[in-house]
């Protein structure tokens, strides 16, 4: 069963365009679409770190970009 509406799904890290993770997202009929980006209103530090370069934002709102 298909949702009759549109869901709108907002992703970081590698989930982002151009990531490693990207085409997780690409549906084999079409039904994807980069709608646009998206900024917190408050700034937080967004880190990539590992050696699975996973990306997690810390909770210290001012302190990132």
């Amino acid at each position: 069963m298909s949702p009759s509406l549109p869901i709108r799904v907002f992703v970081y890290g590698t989930l982002k365009r151009g990531e490693p993770n990207a085409d997780v997202l690409t549906n084999t009929d079409g039904q994807y679409r980069f709608v646009g980006e998206g900024r917190t209103k408050t700034p937080y530090p967004l880190i990539v770190a590992s050696k699975y370069n996973i990306p997690f934002v810390l909770n210290e709102p001012g302190k990132g970009y």
